[in-house]
């Protein structure tokens, strides 16, 4: 069991970390640093790599 527990655990962390990258990709849109609807394109595709039955927004 210790070995499914660290593989969810692994996924949870995944998941925040996909999210906080989505969140600097939209603050760096916002703060008009650059352009970064190609990249959230690329992070759309390997968000759902990552986790595949997450629904992207």
């Amino acid at each position: 069991m210790k070995g499914r527990e660290s593989a969810i655990r692994f996924l949870n962390i995944a998941q925040g970390s996909d999210q906080e990258s989505r969140y600097y990709l939209i603050l760096a849109n916002d703060l008009e640093y650059g352009d970064t609807s190609e990249l959230l394109l690329q992070y759309g595709d390997t968000s759902e790599l990552l986790l595949p039955d997450r629904r992207s927004k």
